[in-house]
């Protein structure tokens, strides 16, 4: 009979197998690929780092991690069981669709929850993954917020060929008009809540002056302002970030590109209304990307509640918690759109 030595072996190579073949992931989290499937298949371009899909080899295996008993929830860490949640999976109660079609590129798609029953016209909450990631990401918040008599949309958008904006932007803007048009939603209520790159992209949803604008934005973790070379923890970082985005072009080149690209520029009056999260140990997107967002809509006389700070730790974002931390960040996201939108 095998020693306990070989089993605990031969189990752990089943979990690495696991992670390399897809799953999970052993350190996929919003954002994040893992670092082991990327080494394993000699493609470190499919581990990002949380904000845009750039790594190197050094970073591949240096990434925040989700464990193999997590998944994502509102764009962080979270037990993979549902009940925790209060999401009974096997009640019939939710309708889920994936890969539709939202626009006619490969990437285009996304995955659509909705209550199974529903009277009259509900609210619509597009779900934005962060740079590398994928619409999977969101599919625990998915659920949920159908759960909570929503229509919710966890979204796959383009980030290459570089430069990214406005492409990626023009993305989640056509989504978010799919959505909308959707019979069963009721489109003067439609938010956004994305994480990182998503929590960026849905800053935009909230403050661009179009038809596709959204009335409640949940951004976690997400830049708000390209011209601050803060992002990303250091120089190196905001380079590879904002060539993703811009190319070549510097912010002192085409001041007026970083200016369009960032949503604090588009801040008005009649924007969304709006909260931020971060983990206090985020190595990527400085607190002060939030605050000063968050003043910025209460010069124009929103009422922005204070930025929302989680004990998060490892590496990137640090979105690793507790779970009753997680359940704690979700209720104030959960609480927050139905506030906004249900009122």
């Amino acid at each position: 009979m095998p020693s306990q030595r070989v089993l605990a072996f031969l189990a752990a190579a089943l979990l690495l197998l696991a992670s390399v073949q897809g799953g999970f992931g052993i350190l996929r989290l919003l954002g994040l690929r893992s670092g082991i499937d990327s080494l394993a298949t000699g493609d470190c371009g499919r581990c990002g780092t949380g904000l845009l899909n750039l790594c190197d080899e050094r970073e591949c295996l240096s990434l925040g991690a989700c464990a193999f008993t997590q998944k994502l929830i509102g764009g962080t860490c979270a037990d993979t069981q549902d009940s925790v949640y209060g999401l009974d999976a096997t009640s019939g109660s939710i309708v889920i669709r994936r890969d539709i079609p939202y626009g006619s590129e490969d990437k285009q798609v996304l995955d659509l929850c909705r209550p199974k029953t529903m009277s009259g016209k509900v609210p619509g909450v597009i779900l934005i993954h962060g740079g590398g990631g994928d619409k999977s990401d969101f599919m625990r918040s998915c659920k949920l917020l159908a759960a909570g008599g929503y229509v919710a949309a966890t979204i796959n958008y383009r980030e290459e060929p570089a430069p990214a904006y406005p492409m990626l932007l023009d993305d989640a803007r056509l989504a978010l008009s799919w959505l909308r048009a959707r019979p069963e939603v009721d489109s003067t209520r439609m938010g956004a809540m994305g994480g990182s790159a998503g929590g960026y992209l849905s800053s935009h949803l909230g403050t661009r002056q179009d038809t596709e604008r959204v009335q409640c934005v949940v951004n976690n973790f997400g830049p708000t302002d390209w011209s601050d070379p803060a992002v990303g923890g250091s120089p190196d970082m905001y380079e590879r970030f904002t060539t993703k985005l811009f190319g070549n072009v510097t912010a002192e080149d085409d001041p007026g590109l970083y200016a369009d690209a960032s949503p604090i520029t588009h801040v008005t009056s009649d924007d969304a209304d709006f909260v931020f999260t971060r983990s206090v140990n985020d190595r990527l997107v400085p607190k002060s990307q939030a605050e000063r967002m968050i003043a910025a809509l209460r010069a124009v006389g929103k009422t922005v509640p204070d930025l929302y700070e989680f004990n998060g730790t490892g590496s990137a974002h640090a979105l690793q918690m507790s779970t009753e931390e997680m359940l704690k960040l979700w209720r104030f996201q959960k609480g927050f759109l139905d506030s906004c939108l249900t009122r």
